[in-house]
């Protein structure tokens, strides 16, 4: 069974990347937004079971990628929250994987060989790398 998966990136390249990549090792992607908003939206009209986030995504000054982690969090703690942003790890992923997301990783370092392995702890049931 396919892991239903959002992806919330306000980059259309990395987002057809992202969902190329994903879709290889059995995930449906069932939405893709670009704002924390829109992300808001398909995440309460979807229940996705996986959200990758972008932290950094303009248009997003009144509602967040952290609001948006934070609402899921509440919201559905069991749905698996992956942090993809430019931002660099330090204290930024410490305060996102205390709080519940499965893995923070940096896009300019990503190995979606590693982020996959991740996602195979969480979701056994997804194809290896």
């Amino acid at each position: 069974m396919a892991i239903e998966t959002l992806i919330v990136d306000d980059s259309d390249t990395f987002r057809r990347f992202l969902s190329v990549r994903l879709e290889r090792i059995g995930c449906q992607i069932v939405g893709e937004a670009r704002t924390a908003a829109e992300g808001l939206d398909l995440f309460r009209a979807r229940d996705p079971q996986l959200v990758t986030l972008d932290l950094v995504m303009p248009g997003s000054e009144q509602f967040s990628a952290n609001d948006l982690f934070l609402t899921i969090r509440r919201e559905s703690p069991p749905t698996a929250i992956v942090i993809l942003s430019t931002h660099p790890r330090g204290s930024n992923a410490d305060h996102f994987l205390a709080a519940g997301a499965v893995a923070y990783m940096e896009k300019n370092f990503l190995s979606f060989d590693q982020l996959a392995t991740t996602l195979k702890s969480v979701f056994p049931e997804l194809a290896a790398p």
